[in-house]
């Protein structure tokens, strides 16, 4: 959800959905999903920079 609301600008409604799923999911990292298996690259890096924009920790 915080991906897509990046990509429509609503970059403070992200960060909002960041933090909600850090109080369920303390230990999640951007740097943990860097292993997610994905034939596109690019597209992989596009979500994590907009999860980025949202305040994801890295």
């Amino acid at each position: 959800m915080a991906v897509a609301l990046v990509a429509l600008g609503r970059v403070e409604e992200a960060s909002r959905e960041i933090a909600a799923m850090l109080k369920k999911e303390p230990d999640y990292r951007i740097s943990k999903a860097r292993s997610w298996p994905y034939k596109d690259q690019t597209v992989l890096d596009l979500y994590f920079e907009r999860l980025r924009a949202a305040g994801a920790p890295e």
